[in-house]
């Protein structure tokens, strides 16, 4: 796949969104529109609720997610001619702009996001020692 930089965005949180064209063909004379935005968050100490998750210091977090999280979000057309790929793509950035970016500025943004990544990735370790422990051992 092939990712080419359409724009770059400086959100008023701190943030940097980039907007991807990812499109690909489909078939001769038709595409697969489609434009990905990806938010870095870096998971620091401003990033972190003044509580963070249940008293957890800042490098326990990072253990867990990394220096960084990445919000990702894709707008798709399927089938598009050649002829309406820029314009179907111009649409496709146009309208995430002016739906998601007020959401992604908001100054608290981060903060859920590294919350809701950090439960996730809990829930997950969570979910896969359960099963570990439900699996009876292999008798050979």
């Amino acid at each position: 796949m092939n990712d080419n930089l359409m724009e770059t965005r400086h959100l008023s949180n701190g943030t940097t969104l980039n907007l991807y064209d990812v499109s690909r063909r489909q078939g001769a004379d038709r595409w697969i529109v489609t434009m990905e935005a990806r938010l870095d968050i870096p998971v620091t100490e401003d990033a972190l609720p003044p509580e963070p998750m249940n008293g957890l210091p800042l490098a326990s977090v990072r253990d867990v997610l990394g220096p960084r999280v990445v919000f990702l979000s894709r707008r798709e057309r399927v089938f598009v001619p050649d002829d309406e790929k820029d314009d179907i793509l111009t649409l496709l950035r146009d309208e995430f702009c002016a739906n998601a970016i007020p959401y992604l500025a908001n100054p608290v943004f981060p903060t859920r996001f590294i919350i809701k990544q950090y439960r996730e990735v809990q829930q997950k370790k969570a979910l896969q020692q359960a099963v570990a422990a439900a699996t009876p051992p292999d008798p050979t």
